[in-house]
């Protein structure tokens, strides 16, 4: 097909006698039923939809929701000649090149008049979004710009409750204010950074890049966490892209994903601020897809006997761990399930990339489906909750060294166990555990040389190192350890 309309149109026409051919398209363009205008709309590409949306307010009416409807990626050509618009639920839009700020501006203005939009994805593919021209390519002023990209966000932030989540942070807002974002003041330096940013810039100026610009958008919100309210400022060096997801209903969660640095692997803390409803909630519209860590579970203390178990299901996590396919370390302890626990829908390639894992007993054996579920696990830390039993902790922890028994060398060639030491019972007869290079005990121990030595058995094959970290030492403890350090003379290292 041409690029104008009437050769776009050309081999639907041929039908019409050749005396009404013209007339028709220039005064009545819709004679032709309405279905049969849709069909032939939808057979047309995205610039010849652009094109025939420029012939009338008909054509365009037509035109442009079929646009809208094709999932672009980029629809800002469509709402700059739209004469009629649908209610947007999707929007998707790149400020690019020269006219950056022209989109920015249109954009802010579009954007404050929708009250259907769902999703919103804006991404500023430039390496310093902070700059604009004019009309015959004049620079406009760096705070003018920054000021109208703050209108943007206002626009498309929303103002109930929200999750804002960033490389490495998680600010949550329930403020009603309705602008989030404004600009930092323009205060200089300290004299002696001065000098350094000077240096900095002329040596970024030699090297053909750009210097690192004083001026910041900042993000201002009042948090919400476990019950204390406080201003938090998000600072933002370079903006790469805004991520917006509302929910239906303004009484629940909106997430919006911020992505403001050049890093690749993303490190993600969700605090267990929240209650189980809310993350049933919010996670099912997280998507990250450079996302390598995850912690779900306390981070007071990683070796703490007694931790409190996290809210989030794990029929949500499964789901969550699937659309994250490359995560290297998850922290998560599950709530509580009555045993047996549900089937999970992990396969093989949903954990290959699972590096460090830290999580109960039970979960593990959730998911591990194959005795080469977890083929890159180096880092395995089993904890516990005090409503859990010890018997019954032992007993799953046990069920747990009968997988790592069908793992073999191979498969898992240097994993690293931490364990409390309340968990440690007589092993199963014939148990055989290849896998396992060192052991981590901490906790409280309540045991004498034989039972440890009797424990450390089926280790024999790959255990190098064992490592104590006692609640509190004491000489009795000194004493178990130099006697273990005699009776299990196959081991390289013990420490404590």
């Amino acid at each position: 097909m041409t690029t104008s309309c009437p050769g776009a149109l050309r081999p639907f026409l041929r039908w019409l006698p050749r005396s009404s051919r013209i007339s028709r398209l220039k005064s009545k363009p819709l004679a032709v039923p309405y279905e049969l205008w849709s069909e032939i709309f939808r057979m047309l590409d995205n610039p010849e939809l652009v094109v025939v949306s420029r012939v009338s307010r008909a054509f365009n009416a037509h035109a442009i929701p079929i646009y809208l409807a094709l999932k672009q990626p980029d629809i800002f050509p469509a709402l700059q000649r739209a004469v009629f618009l649908p209610p947007v639920r999707k929007l998707s839009c790149t400020v690019y090149g020269t006219k950056r700020f022209q989109i920015i501006c249109y954009l802010a203005s579009f954007l404050a008049q929708q009250t259907t939009l769902e999703d919103v994805y804006l991404a500023f593919n430039a390496p310093d979004p902070f700059t604009g021209f004019g009309p015959k390519q004049k620079p406009i002023p760096r705070r003018t710009v920054q000021t109208e990209i703050c209108r943007l966000l206002n626009c498309v932030t929303p103002t109930r409750k929200t999750l804002f989540i960033t490389a490495n942070k998680v600010l949550i807002s329930d403020s009603a204010r309705g602008d989030l974002w404004s600009l930092n003041p323009a205060v200089a330096p300290p004299r002696r950074i001065q000098h350094v940013t000077i240096l900095q810039a002329t040596l970024a100026a030699k090297a053909g890049r750009p210097a690192r610009p004083y001026f910041r958008v900042a993000l201002n919100t009042l948090a919400e966490i476990c019950g204390t309210t406080y201003r938090n400022s998000f600072v933002l060096d370079v903006l790469r892209s805004l991520h917006v997801k509302y929910s239906p209903s303004p009484d629940d969660w909106a997430v919006v994903v911020l992505n403001a640095v050049r890093a690749v692997g993303w490190s993600l803390n969700l605090t267990p601020a929240l209650s189980a409803a809310d993350w049933s909630h919010i996670l099912p519209q997280l998507d990250l897809p450079h996302l390598q860590e995850l912690s779900m579970g306390p981070h007071e203390t990683t070796y703490s006997a007694n931790p409190e178990l996290h809210d989030i299901g794990i029929a949500d996590l499964d789901a969550f761990l699937i659309r994250h396919r490359i995560i290297e370390r998850l922290d998560y302890l599950p709530q509580l399930f009555p045993h047996p626990l549900p089937v999970s829908g992990l396969s093989l390639g949903s954990l290959r990339y699972m590096t460090r894992l830290t999580t109960t007993p039970a979960h593990f054996i959730h998911l591990h489906h194959t005795p080469n579920s977890f083929p890159a696990l180096v880092d395995l830390i089993l904890l516990g909750a005090a409503s859990i039993p010890v018997a019954h902790a032992a007993a799953d922890f046990m069920a747990v060294l009968s997988l790592l028994g069908d793992t073999t060398e191979i498969q898992a060639p240097a994993l690293r166990l931490r364990f409390p030491g309340s968990w440690i019972a007589p092993p199963p007869k014939g148990l055989a555990v290849q896998c396992v290079r060192s052991l981590l005990i901490f906790g409280d121990f309540a045991w004498g040389v034989d039972a440890l030595a009797e424990f450390l058995a089926p280790f024999e094959p790959g255990l190098k190192v064992v490592e104590f970290q006692p609640t509190s030492r004491s000489a009795l403890e000194q004493t178990l350890m130099s006697g273990l350090q005699r009776r299990v003379v196959w081991l390289e290292k013990v420490l404590w």
